[in-house]
């Protein structure tokens, strides 16, 4: 039965970081508020722009990934926004390779059958702020917007069981997410 675990995951409050968006020098602040649970590792993902090769390392610092981030040229790099079990891989991971779930997210872009705009993104997440009755985090993307909530205690992936709780968790935001952008026009 995994229902009893699942029901007592509570989100926490992004409101630390200034504005709700995480940039600039509030970068570490916000990984450190996803990855210091010292709970696996953080994971640092890279594919050179145009390229299709990805290949993710683990990164020993909140502070080194702000800065692999903010100073890689020519390239696409994102961290993987839950902990991992990896040591180093050529592609991305997969479920099984989660070790906790920390953050629920949300890719919200810019494109055609998505938002129309920054602006609709954006309107979008405040519609989702106001119905968790908190400010998510907004990472701007190359795409458009990156929403992170954090949760209140990470879900510590352990078994089968307790993977199944982080997945239908993980749905079901998904599933809030894709009805609020719909509402407003707008799809994920």
């Amino acid at each position: 039965q995994s229902g009893g675990r699942e029901s007592q995951v509570g989100i926490g409050d992004s409101s630390s970081l200034a504005a709700g968006t995480a940039s600039g020098d509030s970068l570490p602040l916000f990984l450190q508020q996803l990855h210091g649970h010292g709970i696996g590792q953080l994971m640092l993902c890279s594919r050179p722009a145009g390229g299709v090769r990805l290949s993710c390392r683990p990164v020993e610092s909140v502070d080194g990934a702000a800065v692999s981030i903010r100073y890689t040229r020519d390239a696409d790099v994102w961290l993987g926004v839950n902990p991992t079990n990896l040591k180093d891989r050529r592609g991305r991971g997969t479920v099984k390779d989660v070790a906790a779930l920390v953050t629920l997210f949300a890719d919200l872009d810019v494109k055609p059958d998505a938002c129309r705009d920054l602006e609709h993104a954006h309107l979008v997440a405040d519609a989702l702020d106001e119905l968790l009755s908190l400010k998510c985090t907004r990472l701007m993307s190359g795409n458009g917007l990156q929403l992170f909530v954090p949760l209140a205690q990470p879900l510590r992936i352990v078994d089968d069981a307790t993977r199944a709780d982080a997945v239908a968790l993980s749905r079901r935001w998904g599933a809030l997410v894709a009805l609020v952008a719909r509402d407003l026009g707008a799809g994920v």
